[in-house]
């Protein structure tokens, strides 16, 4: 096994290989080569229909967006309009109890939507209406 030099060592022995100079041929052929790499870092055909794609793509995504927040908007609008911001006086000439029955049956139908209308009992024994909401 080979023992291991100090990397200053090498460096330091091999000093003469690092001053020394390329002849001009080879700095020709990197210069050409170099001149070819940057040729070919032009945009191709295929990366430039990608850019333009991804415009047209975040172009349609706004427009769907702002679309649908005006939709948002104007059904919040057309909401607000159809229910009175105030409540309005009765007029006496409505026969009271005619009111008074529309005003038990509104009760009973809110009753009867939040209140369900089965018992549930324990397990094996049949699910039966509750009596007192099937009135």
């Amino acid at each position: 096994m080979k023992s291991q030099k100090d990397p200053f060592e090498v460096f330091k022995n091999n000093q003469h290989k690092l001053s020394e100079k390329p002849s001009a041929q080879a700095w020709r052929r990197l210069e050409r080569r170099l001149d070819a790499h940057q040729n070919h870092r032009k945009y191709s055909w295929f990366s430039q229909m990608g850019m333009v794609a991804a415009v047209l793509l975040l172009v349609a995504l706004i427009t769907i967006i702002s679309t649908l927040t005006e939709q948002k908007k104007v059904l919040q609008t057309a909401s607000q309009e159809a229910f009175p911001a105030q409540m309005e006086e009765l007029s006496t000439s409505v026969d009271q109890q005619e009111m008074l029955k529309v005003v038990e049956f509104s009760r009973r139908y809110q009753e009867r939507l939040t209140k369900p209308s089965v018992n549930e009992g324990k397990q094996g024994k049949k699910l039966v209406p509750n009596p007192k909401t099937s009135e």
